[in-house]
């Protein structure tokens, strides 16, 4: 007799299940953050990624708990990462005043290269 089968499709219930109260609480108007809290104290269901992220948002304040504000709440915090980027991060394809070096120099002296002066992202930016 095999257990492995039952134990599985016992398993991939209870996943189901879990996804299921996600997907019930995540889906209302409003989302009770307690209730969320709660729910992910076991931690979120690994079959769909998009619950975990849109729960761990919310939690964390990134994505607002009402739904009719989601949209705007996102955009705003994209926004906003933006002009935190463009305040703090160079871009290579920007001027550097002459003189200036285009990396830290490293113990040898010689400058670093373009691939380590990448910032969050790997998006080729390097902190001011």
């Amino acid at each position: 007799r095999d257990m492995t089968s039952s134990g599985s499709a016992s398993a991939a219930a209870q996943k189901s299940v879990r996804s299921g109260r996600f997907n019930q609480l995540l889906s209302r108007p409003s989302v009770d953050l307690a209730e969320l809290r709660e729910l992910l104290w076991s931690g979120a269901p690994e079959d769909d990624p998009c619950l975990r992220a849109d729960s761990w948002q919310m939690l964390l304040g990134y994505m607002p708990p009402v739904r009719e504000r989601q949209a705007q709440g996102l955009a705003k915090k994209r926004g906003e990462y933006l002009e935190l980027k463009r305040r703090h991060y160079r871009f290579e394809d920007e001027e550097q005043p002459a003189g200036q070096l285009s990396g830290a120099a490293t113990a040898s002296g010689a400058s670093s290269s373009s691939s380590a002066t990448a910032g969050p992202g790997g998006d080729g930016a390097r902190a001011r």
